[in-house]
């Protein structure tokens, strides 16, 4: 719960150590940083940057409401914006959350407006008494759950993909169609959010600022971006499979429909003959064979039956084939 726009706030003493800050005024010594995490709803938290003494136009793109994941680097520091899976327990699965990071040598400061579980991550890890020992390895972490946080959702969704090819290929495969529908909708959205996270986090791989990212750090981000590439494949993968699923529910359609249709077509042709005859035997007009004949109507019956049984034997063969 955010207080006066604070979320938490930390100090690392650069050896491993850290501890809970009262407020978000702190400075760190020459080997220390501190870590504040601030509400982008709240509407103190305007007030409470301003007071941090932020670069220009720093606060402004932190409290940006739909901003796009991006990597921005200055003299002074890094602009960072990432999304991720969110904690609120109304989202919907492809619900992603963007978190904002500033980043100086002796302070990091990140923005959200909804929870985001990645930062949560960071927080427990903290609690647990594994902290950062730099601002570039805080950042790196953060980066690196708030993708294993999307992998996680990534791979949920190949086993919803599972489960559909799996029905698809059964007797309620009707009943699949919304989900399958859903599913990649979903693919979709994810790739265009995690898209942009790659771009964002090549970039600051490649720029090497060495003020904020050590050996260690660069291959930690060298390896995210892998993943959120691996990702991208997948979901390009999720998505493709999703359509062979969907394309295989169209044929099955079409195929009971031809079905139905060749049925419905059977019963007209067998009827044909009935109506014919019928037709003509009750014509109002003399000379109708077997009207004088009082077992007329049951031998006129018996060929009817004869007839009908013919042509439903000979149109269940057809139909059967």
């Amino acid at each position: 719960m955010a207080h006066d726009g604070l979320i938490a706030a930390y100090f690392f003493d650069g050896s491993g150590g850290g501890r809970a800050c009262e407020d978000m005024h702190g400075r760190s010594g020459e080997t220390g940083f501190v870590w504040i995490h601030c509400s982008g709803t709240h509407p103190s938290t305007r007030r409470r940057l301003d007071e941090t003494t932020l670069p220009d136009g720093i606060a402004d793109a932190l409290l940006e409401r739909d901003p796009v994941p991006r990597c921005e680097l200055r003299d002074d520091g890094l602009l960072l914006v990432l999304r991720s899976v969110t904690l609120l327990p109304s989202a919907m699965p492809d619900e992603l959350h963007t978190i904002r990071i500033w980043c100086e040598r002796n302070r990091v400061v990140t923005i959200q407006r909804n929870p985001v579980a990645a930062a949560a991550d960071i927080e427990d890890m903290i609690r647990r008494g594994t902290c950062p020992s730099t601002a570039g390895q805080l950042v790196t972490d953060l980066a690196e759950r708030l993708i294993d946080r999307l992998d996680i959702l990534i791979g949920a969704m190949t086993k919803r993909v599972d489960d559909v090819e799996d029905v698809a290929l059964g007797a309620d495969w009707r009943d699949i169609g919304p989900e399958v529908a859903r599913v990649r909708l979903q693919a979709l959205a994810l790739r265009r959010a995690a898209a942009p996270q790659r771009e964002a986090l090549s970039r600051l791989v490649l720029e090497r600022p060495d003020w904020l990212l050590g050996d260690r750090e660069r291959q930690q981000l060298r390896e995210t971006v892998a993943q959120v590439a691996r990702m991208l494949e997948d979901l390009n993968a999720i998505r493709e499979r999703a359509a062979l699923v969907g394309d295989q529910l169209d044929a099955r359609r079409s195929a009971d429909m031809n079905r139905n249709m060749l049925l419905l077509t059977m019963v007209t042709v067998g009827v044909a003959p009935l109506n014919l005859l019928s037709s003509v035997f009750g014509m109002n007009v003399g000379g109708i064979p077997g009207a004088q004949d009082p077992n007329a109507f049951a031998w006129s019956i018996a060929a009817f039956a004869v007839i009908a049984s013919a042509t439903v034997f000979g149109m269940s063969r057809i139909y059967r084939a």
